[in-house]
Parts: structure tokens; C-alpha cells; sequence
């Protein structure tokens, strides 16, 4: 029954699919431009670097998986994984806009996109209505 009163959190999400895709998509461009902007032109932000990899691209996985269409969400996995390539191309082309790429910002960013993703997933199965 717990499960059961998570129903209208379902509904919820499914009404806010539009939403969670702007919000990938701002995201996305928010971080594409902090990341890769002239280093002395970022704000400082407190806290660790890896931190901020990790939650940022998670934020874009988790975003990103709330927001497919239901007749596409098998394919949350693959969303994860764009996400983590996308962080991947950022460490690859930051060397080249006077900035530093990073492995373990790349590892940092795939974790973030395996746990945003994952997560998103389970809150979209844990409040599904159940089938009668």
C-alpha cells in the first residue's frame, strides 16, 4: 500500500516530462559553458571539483531520464550514457580553449550520470500506479 499512495507523485511526473526537458536541455548548456569558458572567467564555487562534476551530470541524467516519453523509456540507459559522453567530449576539448581536461573529471561526471539516471528510473517505477 505505501508504494500505492506514491500514485499521484507519478502523475505528477508525467505532466512535468516537458518541464524536466527544458530543464535537461538549460542544463546541458549551462554546463557546456562553465566548463568551457576561460578558466579566470569561472566563479568560484566552495566545495570539491569532482563533487560538482558529479552533480551536475547527474542532474542532466536524472533530468534527462524524467523526461523521456513513455513509449521511450527503455531507452533511460542510453541516456546515461550520452550524458557520460558528453562529459567525456567536454574533458577532450577543454585542452584546446586553455583549459584542463581531466580523467578523473570524465570518472566523475560518468558516475554522476549512472547515479542521476538510475535514480530517475527508480523514482519513475516507484510511483507508477500499479496495474489492476
Amino acid at each position: 500500500q505505501s508504494l500505492a499512495s506514491l500514485a499521484p507523485l507519478g502523475a505528477l511526473l508525467e505532466r512535468l516530462r516537458p518541464a524536466f526537458a527544458a530543464l535537461t536541455l538549460l542544463f546541458v548548456v549551462v554546463v557546456g559553458v562553465l566548463t568551457l569558458i576561460p578558466i579566470e572567467e569561472v566563479p568560484g564555487a566552495p566545495g570539491s571539483d569532482k563533487l560538482h562534476h558529479l552533480v551536475a551530470f547527474g542532474a542532466i541524467a536524472m533530468t534527462g531520464v524524467l523526461a523521456l516519453p513513455r513509449h521511450l523509456e527503455s531507452r533511460w540507459i542510453w541516456v546515461m550514457i550520452a550524458v557520460a559522453l558528453y562529459g567525456g567530449a567536454i574533458e577532450l576539448i577543454q585542452p584546446h580553449v586553455g583549459r584542463f581536461g581531466e580523467w578523473g573529471d570524465w570518472v566523475a561526471d560518468t558516475v554522476g550520470a549512472i547515479l542521476g539516471g538510475v535514480g530517475a528510473r527508480l523514482l519513475i517505477r516507484l510511483t507508477r500506479p500499479p496495474n489492476p
